[in-house]
């Protein structure tokens, strides 16, 4: 037996892609001097929609109980283990928009320090 369809409707779906972030490049010095400012640069973009981009930067651990991060604009932060730091764009950009953060980080002890850094998005 068949169907006897009875009704029917047409509906037009809208479909797009979701933003998609992604770490274009990254400059983390691999060896530093204790409280010397060591300089870096994380560089990210859209590679779908459109959306808010942000870039993050995660003092996972570490022999100090802090680590300081001064952006390019001045501001300083402190950031203890498991604390992320998160710059971001200043309104909705396209697919293709970079995002470059620069500044220095200062680690107060000798030792090894995980850092992570992370591209993301978010939609207004």
């Amino acid at each position: 037996m068949s169907w006897v369809w009875t009704d029917t409707k047409s509906v037009t779906v809208y479909v797009e892609e979701k933003p998609h972030a992604v770490i274009e490049s990254y400059r983390i010095p691999s060896e530093v001097y204790v409280n010397e400012p060591a300089e870096f640069e994380i560089r990210a973009t859209l590679q779908k929609g459109a959306a808010i981009l942000a870039v993050g930067l995660t003092y996972v651990s570490g022999p100090a109980p802090s680590i300081t991060v001064t952006d390019s604009e001045g501001r300083t932060h402190t950031l203890i283990p498991g604390q992320c730091i998160s710059w971001e764009t200043s309104g909705t950009v396209p697919a293709g928009t970079p995002l470059v953060v620069r500044g220095t980080i200062k680690f107060p002890a000798p030792g090894s320090y995980t850092l992570k850094i992370h591209a993301g998005y978010r939609e207004l």
